[in-house]
Formats: structure tokens, C-alpha cells, sequence
């Protein structure tokens, strides 16, 4: 089992020459879903809601900024993904085909 709590990732915006942070873009911002062992999740939503971030985050692509994400009731900053769990996430986009 998968539970994450809260996780929240946010992307700094930088502009000129000494990288002066301007901004953040919240890519992520509080979310929360268990997936049981066997389930298959499916993530649905529009252009840039987020989608990829949630999944480079439950794969350990990338670390969230804040909340937790818990596997078999032991808290990780990172998941420990093997090759067969990585050929079956699949990103589909529909004007690609």
C-alpha cells in the first residue's frame, strides 16, 4: 500500500542574469490518495494540472516539497522503484497519436 498525504511541489521561477527568484509555480499543492496493493491508479485531468508531477513524485523522480508519502506504513522520501514497476507507467497524450 501507497498512502500520500498532503505532498506539495512547487517549481521556482528565476529571471535574469544572478538568478533572482521571481516567482513559484505550484505544480503540486496538497494531495492525497492511497493506492492499495493491486489497484491500478489512473491520473485524469487537463494540459499542466499536474498529472506528471504526481508521477515523477510517487516514482521518486522527484522529492516533494512538503507532506509524505508512506509505502507498507514506513515513511520514504523516496520510492524504491524496480524495472517492472517502471515499464507499466505509461504518460498518454492523445494529440501525439
Amino acid at each position: 500500500m501507497i498512502r500520500v498525504d498532503d505532498i506539495t511541489k512547487y517549481f521556482q521561477i528565476e529571471r535574469g542574469l544572478l538568478r533572482r527568484k521571481v516567482g513559484q509555480v505550484k505544480a503540486v499543492d496538497g494531495v492525497s490518495m492511497v493506492i492499495k496493493e493491486g489497484q491500478t491508479l489512473g491520473l485524469v485531468g487537463e494540459s499542466g494540472c499536474g498529472k506528471t508531477t504526481v508521477g515523477k513524485l510517487l516514482l521518486g523522480l522527484l522529492e516533494p516539497d512538503s507532506g509524505k508519502i508512506i509505502k507498507d506504513e514506513k515513511y520514504v522520501v523516496r520510492l524504491e522503484t524496480d524495472k517492472k514497476v517502471m515499464d507499466n507507467v505509461v504518460f498518454d497524450n492523445f494529440k501525439s497519436i
